[in-house]
């Protein structure tokens, strides 16, 4: 969080941090963002 804190603006600085063991795939294989505002969001 001090990172990030000390390189971009203070309202941009995000409220929590969240370690997760896996992503979702979609199935391309990118990284499915539209889970993971559903699971984690």
């Amino acid at each position: 969080m001090e990172f990030v804190a000390s390189r971009i603006a203070r309202y941009k600085n995000p409220r929590y941090i969240q370690f997760v063991d896996t992503l979702p795939k979609a199935a391309d294989g990118s990284i499915d963002r539209v889970k993971i505002k559903i699971l984690y969001g």
